[in-house]
């Protein structure tokens, strides 16, 4: 359906640094089943990669989602303010971005398993001179049910051609 959206196999798989490091420590985490529970992820076991996680609890249907967490980078790189507490519909519009977002966060809930968003164009027309690559991890409570999501976005800027 989206191009660059597949499956995360392997902590190798993310091209840009702190995707792959976040891959890496997910990966170091998980159990037997091949599950990550909640309890076992923290932020603070992190702290150079936590300013650019987003944290979502999966309440209801999935724009009904809450943002738990915004990283501090990404409140100053891609949002106005801090939008921990808002709703997934409050955030995300109906551009290829939110539907991109939409559709990563249906897979994350439908399979329990990570996906790699990889690099590409964040899709959004004011942040055009970014790239982006996006690790999305599933986090479970006891019984294996996805009670949160947790996004690390990795973006570099592409250097502009220079002009005469």
């Amino acid at each position: 359906m989206f191009d660059g959206i597949k499956p995360l196999t392997s902590a190798d798989q993310p091209t840009f640094a702190k995707a792959r490091a976040f891959a890496a420590h997910c990966a170091s985490l998980v159990r037997e089943d091949g599950l990550l529970t909640a309890v076992r992820f923290e932020p603070a076991k992190i702290p150079k990669l936590a300013p650019y996680l987003v944290i979502i609890g999966t309440v209801g249907e999935l724009d009904n989602f809450q943002i738990r967490l915004v990283g501090t980078r990404l409140v100053g790189e891609f949002f106005s303010a801090d939008a921990t507490g808002a709703k997934l519909s409050q955030i995300l519009k109906d551009d290829e971005f939110g539907r991109r977002s939409r559709h990563i966060m249906q897979e994350v809930v439908r399979t329990k398993r990570p996906v790699l968003n990889q690099p590409g164009r964040t899709r959004l027309k004011s942040k055009d001179y970014m790239n982006l690559e996006t690790v999305s991890y599933p986090l479970v409570d006891d019984s294996g049910a996805v009670i949160k999501i947790v996004v690390l976005y990795d973006y570099a800027f592409e250097k502009a051609a220079a002009t005469v």
